[in-house]
């Protein structure tokens, strides 16, 4: 194996058990001593990839972004059924991420509302770069076949269930629920919150 490809897995490595820590502990109170001692890593190598905790935080933010952004490429438009199925089943496929990737779930949720200040425009660029564009490439998928000539529509939808999908994901669906104790039952909550979301935004409050 050539230098360049076990450097890049040591690399991963780092990242992957970064992630780990800062999904638990939060950037602020996250470890590099912890991240070293849990992966087997030795402090020279942290250092020999890295210049300290905030950029292995935003090379694991990225990381995430990246693999979430893979995932949404599966998403086919089902031209047999209707604008909020195809809906619903784009987000059931986006919060089946949680479910592959327990360990990102907080490292979304503190990037988003929480992100450390002086990472936040470096992490709002990632975000924009990776998750904006996954989700809405996919919605517009899904508007442009159900409204093919309307750009006026398709914008507006696009929109709308963006920032639906953008707070559903950045807010704890049901108070009641703590994705660390019951995934599953955070993941329904927040599909269900999603459901009632577009079923209001396609026919209203009084529907």
């Amino acid at each position: 194996m050539k230098q360049t490809q076990k450097s890049q897995i040591s690399k991963e490595h780092i990242i992957k058990t970064a992630i780990e820590e800062f999904g638990k502990y939060g950037f602020a109170s996250a470890s590099v001593n912890r991240i070293c001692k849990n992966g087997g890593i030795s402090k020279g190598r942290l250092y020999h990839h890295f210049n300290g905790k905030s950029e292995i935080y935003l090379d694991a933010i990225t990381y995430c972004y990246e693999m979430f952004s893979e995932h949404m490429r599966q998403f086919q438009v089902d031209t047999a059924i209707t604008l909020e199925e195809n809906l619903l089943a784009c987000y059931k496929l986006f919060s089946k991420f949680w479910a592959l990737h327990p360990e990102m779930l907080n490292l979304f949720v503190e990037s988003r509302t929480f992100p450390p200040i002086e990472l936040r425009e470096e992490i709002m660029q990632t975000r924009a770069q990776f998750f904006h564009q996954a989700v809405k490439e996919k919605l517009r998928d899904i508007v442009l076949f159900h409204f093919p000539n309307d750009e006026r529509r398709q914008q507006m939808l696009v929109s709308l269930c963006f920032t639906a999908i953008d707070y559903i994901t950045s807010s704890v669906a049901s108070p009641a629920i703590r994705p660390q104790e019951n995934l599953e039952g955070y993941i329904d909550a927040q599909n269900d919150l999603f459901q009632s979301a577009i079923h209001v935004l396609l026919y209203g409050c009084l529907s």
